[in-house]
């Protein structure tokens, strides 16, 4: 998989989450323009307070030029650990007010709790289930300015090149353990002179926001720094008025793959709002038991009483509103099915990935996924060519 070797070296150096943004921030034509103003610092100097390069000062500058008034803090794996996997197991803080950065010291409190969090057991055994050394030595924090737009998720469809799946969502509220709802959600095709959306009646979701969003996408690809052929990539930003979306995160989504067959007929992408179909099977199709779960950690304990049990799960949508916890990690699925909250938030991407990074794998999100026709413990056969399915019981 190509990538543009000083990008890489950003990534090595800063972090699968800052190492793009500085890169982009750096390196990229008007690439400050792209993504907000930031301090980076390797947390354990941080904790040892071994540096002092006017972080407060640059963060409070930064939130004043923009008309921000908190400020958040996140953390970042050096190598490619977060811009591969993790999602949303690195430690993040936010919504600290801007004139707590008056104490210059305030910043170094804050990498305090941060190093109590990456310390924690269950994130190193998260790393290490995929594949990731994690070593507390090696995160680098970032404080930046916190927006309260409207937030957006970019994702390239992993099966069809054209198509871009974008989400628009109220800014994040941490209330105990959920998140605030999702606002809209949307899937447009990409065609760089301007984005269809399926549905533009909320104020929040008109096509100009959505071409704000789905611009994110165009700056990144034209800046030639990643493979978009072999790999689909997500995006997240912050809307702005008449501007592209900030861009806050990049990460690698799942393999490109194009299925050798089609179906034909129906397809939810386009003819429905908000249906999403993700990944390819073989022509013949593949079975699997079926999990139908009110709850994440449901699936949790099915796969510890089932450890080599390959398996579809149908989660209801109250499922996937409580904020991922390290234990949710779930390597045996296969199938991924979930009414009503298309969007792929960190939620649905955890689950996602892990059905789309295998060699055949399939997601359903929207109104009515099929498999929710089924009962718990049926056998189902699986037919996807990444645009549309067939799903019957065996």
């Amino acid at each position: 998989m190509y990538m543009n070797e000083q990008f890489k070296g950003y990534i090595e150096e800063y972090g699968g989450k800052h190492g793009p943004l500085l890169y982009f921030r750096e390196r990229v034509p008007n690439g400050a323009d792209l993504v907000p103003p930031m301090e980076i610092a390797n947390l354990q100097d941080l904790v040892n307070r071994q540096i002092d390069r006017g972080i407060a000062g640059g963060v409070k500058t930064a939130c004043r030029e923009l008309g921000v008034n908190k400020f958040i803090a996140r953390t970042s794996l050096k190598g490619f650990g977060d811009f591969d996997g993790l999602v949303d197991a690195m430690p993040t803080m936010r919504d600290f007010p801007v004139h707590l950065l008056d104490n210059p010291s305030y910043p170094g409190g804050v990498a305090d709790s941060l190093m109590d969090e990456c310390e924690n057991p269950r994130l190193r055994r998260y790393a290490e289930k995929e594949g990731i050394k994690f070593d507390p030595a090696n995160v680098t924090v970032s404080f930046s300015p916190q927006f309260d737009y409207p937030l957006s998720t970019i994702t390239e469809h992993p099966n069809r090149p054209k198509i871009t799946m974008v989400d628009v969502y109220k800014p994040l509220v941490d209330r105990g353990d959920t998140y605030e709802e999702l606002n809209e959600s949307v899937t447009g095709t990409m065609n760089y002179e301007g984005a269809l959306p399926m549905r533009e009646n909320e104020s929040h979701f008109s096509s100009s926001r959505l071409e704000n969003a789905m611009m994110i996408r165009r700056i990144v690809e034209e800046a030639g720094v990643l493979d978009h052929e072999d790999m689909a990539y997500q995006y997240e930003g912050a809307s702005r008025k008449d501007k592209p979306d900030w861009l806050l995160q990049i990460r690698a989504f799942a393999p490109r793959r194009i299925a050798d067959f089609t179906l034909g007929g129906y397809d939810p992408c386009i003819e429905e709002f908000g249906g999403r179909i993700m990944g390819i099977t073989p022509k013949e199709g593949i079975s699997l038991p079926h999990l139908q779960v009110e709850e994440r950690d449901e699936a949790v304990r099915f796969e510890e009483h089932n450890p080599s049990l390959l398996y579809f799960l149908s989660l209801y949508p109250w499922g996937a509103t409580p904020k991922l916890k390290l234990t949710e990690q779930l390597q045996n699925i296969r199938g991924y099915a979930l009414p009503s909250k298309p969007a792929l938030s960190h939620q649905n991407t955890r689950f996602a990935q892990a059905c789309l990074r295998c060699d055949y794998g399939f997601v359903e999100l929207g109104d009515s996924p099929r498999s929710f026709l089924f009962k718990l413990g049926d056998t189902l056969r699986i037919i996807s060519d990444g645009i549309t399915r067939v799903i019957e019981r065996v």
